[in-house]
C-alpha cells in the first residue's frame, strides 16, 4: 500500500476519544511540512517549564500513526497502517544531525522536530 492512501485516526486533543480519518501523506505529513500547526506549536516551544509545556501539548490535535481506531484505546484498532512512530526526546543539540541521518534511512517516511522543539518525531 502506498503512503498516500494510508488512513490514520486523528483527534482534537489528547482527551478526545472519537476520531476522524486523515491520510498519512496527503493530509498529516503535508500539514506538518507546510506549517499548518506552526501558530499552535511555536508558543508551546517558548514555554520553559516542562509541566506547563506538556499541559499545552495535550490541547493540540494529534494522530495515531499506527492506524485507524474506533476509539483511542489500545484494543480498539480496526486497521494497522504498517507504520510506527518513534519519539526521540531531549536531544536539542543533535536535532539537525539526527534528522539528517534518519531521513536517509530507506524505512523512514518522515523525521521532523517535535512540538517541544527538543526532540524528533520519526
Amino acid at each position: 500500500m502506498h503512503e498516500k492512501s494510508i488512513l490514520l485516526s486523528t483527534y482534537e486533543n489528547i482527551r478526545d476519544t472519537t476520531s476522524d480519518k486523515v491520510t498519512l501523506l496527503d493530509d498529516y505529513l503535508e500539514n506538518v511540512k507546510n506549517g499548518t500547526w506552526q501558530d499552535m506549536v511555536l508558543p508551546i516551544r517558548a514555554i520553559a517549564d516542562k509541566k506547563k509545556r506538556n499541559a499545552e501539548k495535550e490541547k493540540l490535535p494529534n494522530v495515531t500513526i499506527s492506524g485507524i481506531f474506533k476509539r483511542r484505546e489500545d484494543d480498539k484498532m480496526t486497521q494497522h497502517s504498517g507504520f510506527i512512530a518513534i519519539d526521540i526526546d531531549n536531544e536539542p543539540e543533535r536535532i539537525n544531525e539526527l534528522k539528517e541521518l534518519l531521513s536517509k534511512d530507506k524505512y523512514v517516511v518522515a523525521a521532523f522536530t517535535s512540538i517541544s522543539g527538543r526532540g524528533l518525531c520519526v
